[in-house]
């Protein structure tokens, strides 16, 4: 049997000032012209910095999606440089540049002196015409978007015909995405088989079992997520803030119970199915989570007519010591004991460890990465069971690939 084997293909990464009008509308632009190049199938996908969502963790999810980049973007023009919170950004995109040889590329959107500046050092698009440099300079703006269209096809053509480490980083993405949680996921898809309108799952386990993983084995990419970040401090959260995080992701201009729980009955009542995940979780989140669950629940009773996707409750508990308990997240009848699902994280045993790895290898004969796990599997797995957390680490030191890139 012929197998053909899989082409590498790029992934691109895109920072803006997306408070910034006038430089939203030059990146939704460029982002037609980047989907272009994914139904071409010479870009994978893309993700932009617009998709930070309130709450989230700005250092975890950007470092994640420059893990998996092989071009980083950077869309410029003065309000790129006057905006702090674009400028943090940038700093870290910076900073990760070569430990994940990812290759920078300026996009100069607005005229604005870069004298001074790290944008300086970088090959910048579009590509001067008669001392043109900026993209609104250019009197036929279909032939500046053009031009950058067609930069950035041929970088990522090179890119494939060398793809070097960043292969390596996809190729292992994808695989540990397939990796085992053989008791977790089949009782996740039976739960989520039930006829309910919410779905509540409390996930728990120790920092090392790789709760990320899971996450996106089971959330996947068809759901629009929500992370409200509750923090370590006993202070920080409380249900003023969980409404004002959720209401922001929804755009919701004055954050008000009513006025969130109306965007989100809007939502559901659509195609969408929604995500609310609380990450981390302690002990002393447990009151004002069940006061946010009354709230929110009772709140979207009004729409349950209309709800075509039910809601789900992400809860993760990296403790693994057992302190949130299915009993205390209950609030009356809106949430008994037997709508929640307890997933505890199990340690992964050296048979399915090796079952994964020869199931991949028949797979996928001739990748380079299996085979280098394959040679150092008595070193990732040295006993009878670990946290998958641990086998990640190593199988990522085996690879050569930062353990962030697929753990968080």
């Amino acid at each position: 049997m012929f197998i053909q084997e899989r082409q590498f293909m790029v992934n691109i990464f895109i920072h803006y000032n997306k408070e910034s009008k006038k430089d939203t509308e030059f990146f939704e632009e460029i982002e037609k012209r980047i989907k272009i190049l994914c139904h071409k199938q010479i870009i994978n996908s893309y993700w932009h910095t617009g998709e930070i969502l309130a709450g989230d963790d700005i250092d975890v999810v950007v470092r994640q999606q420059i893990g998996i980049a092989q071009i980083a973007l950077l869309l410029i023009s003065s309000d790129y440089f006057s905006d702090e919170y674009c400028q943090e950004i940038h700093a870290l995109i910076v900073r990760q540049k070569t430990q994940h040889n990812l290759v920078v590329v300026p996009v100069l959107l607005r005229l604005c002196d870069l004298a001074g500046t790290d944008i300086e050092k970088y090959k910048a698009l579009p590509e001067e015409n008669s001392g043109n440099q900026f993209l609104n300079q250019w009197s036929d703006k279909d032939e500046a978007y053009t031009n950058i269209e067609i930069s950035i096809r041929k970088l990522a053509e090179k890119i494939q015909t060398n793809p070097g480490d960043n292969s390596r980083k996809q190729q292992l993405q994808e695989l540990l995405l397939g990796f085992n949680f053989k008791n977790e996921v089949p009782l996740y898809s039976k739960y989520i088989r039930t006829n309910r309108t919410v779905h509540a799952v409390l996930m728990q386990g120790t920092s090392k079992c790789s709760h990320g993983l899971l996450l996106h084995r089971i959330v996947g990419k068809s759901k629009k997520e929500i992370w409200v970040n509750l923090g370590s401090n006993v202070h920080a959260v409380s249900t003023e803030n969980i409404w004002k995080i959720i209401g922001e992701a929804l755009d919701v201009r004055i954050p008000l119970p009513a006025s969130v729980c109306s965007q989100l009955g809007e939502v559901m009542a659509g195609d969408t199915e929604l995500v609310i995940r609380f990450d981390p979780i302690e002990r002393y989140h447990l009151d004002q989570l069940r006061e946010f669950w009354k709230s929110l629940l009772n709140g979207l009773a009004p729409f349950k007519a209309y709800l075509n996707k039910p809601l789900y409750f992400y809860l993760v508990d990296r403790n693994g010591i057992g302190e949130v308990n299915i009993d205390l997240l209950c609030c009356d009848n809106l949430l008994t004991k037997d709508d929640v699902l307890y997933l505890q994280i199990q340690k992964l045993s050296r048979d399915d460890f090796e079952n994964w790895l020869y199931e991949k290898l028949n797979d996928i004969p001739g990748s380079e990465v299996l085979e280098k796990i394959e040679a150092h599997r008595h070193e990732i797995m040295s006993g009878q069971e670990a946290f998958v957390g641990e086998v990640i680490e190593k199988i990522c030191e085996v690879c050569g690939v930062v353990p962030d890139v697929v753990l968080h």
